[in-house]
């Protein structure tokens, strides 16, 4: 993994140029998965498109069981002012979104790794449409994009697998207070009516013990 993550990042090296402009004038960057376009400044672009081809890499080596490949490079736009991104379409009071055709975020000063996480998770749900497909179960898909969103950043891949302690303490607290019941999941149970996605919360941290 580390060789290929370092074949990665020399691609990125290579292949990180200005490729023309996008809607709105923002210049767009090829990267080995994502074409990102961003009116950030060039060293902050090549930072986040390192942190987004290994996070790709990460997606594969976890899916590969039961997913494809990246055959088209996926759009990633990232703004540097929240007004732009509320007018690309960016949900109020979000910094990060899937919007069902691009991956969009606000380079967020002050949130760091929180708005990295945001980016994590949203990409993974750009990347089950772009390579897994089909009707995945809401419990997965949140589940696994939740997954993704809590993995570290080391500098050079992802340390996934890691339970945030307050989720950790929340489901301690329900272990305690008789609050659980057990789960009967298989990848094709739904969780689609309202009374079903009140047990959502709990179960976005089911994939973390598989």
């Amino acid at each position: 993994m580390t060789c290929k993550i370092a074949l990665a990042f020399s691609a990125v090296a290579l292949l990180l140029r200005l490729a023309g402009a996008a809607p709105a004038d923002m210049p767009s960057y090829d990267s080995p998965y994502y074409v990102i376009y961003s009116d950030l400044d060039t060293d902050t672009v090549r930072e986040a498109a390192i942190r987004v081809t290994a996070m790709a890499e990460e997606y594969h080596q976890r899916t590969a069981g039961f997913a494809g490949t990246i055959k088209k490079k996926l759009p990633f736009y990232l703004f540097s002012k929240s007004e732009d991104y509320y007018k690309a379409g960016g949900l109020i009071g979000s910094t990060g979104m899937f919007t069902g055709q691009k991956l969009m975020a606000i380079s967020a000063p002050g949130r760091g790794e929180r708005n990295w996480h945001v980016v994590q998770h949203e990409g993974f749900h750009q990347f089950v449409q772009a390579v897994i497909g089909g009707n995945m179960p809401i419990w997965i898909n949140e589940g696994l994009a939740e997954y993704f969103g809590e993995a570290v950043f080391t500098g050079d891949g992802f340390v996934t697998g890691l339970v945030p302690p307050d989720r950790l303490a929340r489901l301690q607290k329900a272990i305690r207070d008789n609050k659980t019941r057990p789960l009967r999941l298989s990848p094709r149970t739904p969780l689609e009516s309202p009374p079903q996605m009140l047990i959502l919360g709990p179960l976005v941290t089911v994939p973390n013990f598989l």
